[in-house]
């Protein structure tokens, strides 16, 4: 996954160009890897956890709008809206219409706390990028467990595909060479 692959080697460049600095051989291009963290920490908005928060999000907005779900429009159209029983994937609660917004939502809210969670965790390397491959993996894997409809599985691997392709090619922009 190549998201994943670059989050792990935007990490290591991050922490070699640390290490030249504590012992006193930085090179230019440390400067610059230097550069892009110190931008990523005072602008929470350039990490890749942020980006794929508003990335993913920014996508199931995208659905809730083009299919007029209504999971977060109250008063654009109040006769849409019914009170249906929580799904399987939603417990016993009560949610308001659309059920594909609320799987979708559910989804890329345990996927933005879980990247979250990544980002803080201390791995480097191959075993990053695998724990964040095996952080998406799993929560796509139980959440098209429940969905029985293949149209809401092609908008819950579309929504993670989207999502992590546009912060790939934003941080791409970021990042030194």
């Amino acid at each position: 996954m190549a998201f994943a692959q670059q989050w792990a080697h935007a990490r290591e460049a991050i922490a070699t160009a640390k290490e030249h600095q504590m012992s006193g051989t930085l090179t230019e291009t440390d400067k610059l890897w230097l550069d892009s963290d110190i931008k990523k920490i005072l602008k929470r908005e350039y990490s890749y956890a942020s980006l794929f928060d508003d990335r993913i999000i920014g996508r199931v907005h995208f659905y809730e709008r083009s299919h007029n779900w209504n999971g977060e429009n109250e008063g654009i159209q109040t006769y849409n809206y019914v009170t249906y029983k929580g799904a399987d994937n939603q417990g016993s609660e009560y949610y308001t219409n659309s059920y594909r917004f609320n799987v979708l939502r559910t989804m890329a809210d345990a996927m933005r706390t879980s990247m979250y969670a990544a980002e803080a965790s201390d791995l480097q390397g191959d075993a990053f990028a695998e724990d964040v491959k095996n952080r998406l993996t799993s929560i796509l894997e139980q959440t098209q467990s429940t969905v029985q409809n293949d149209e809401l599985r092609y908008y819950v691997n579309n929504t993670v595909w989207y999502a992590t392709k546009q912060v790939v090619k934003e941080r791409r922009m970021m990042e030194p060479r």
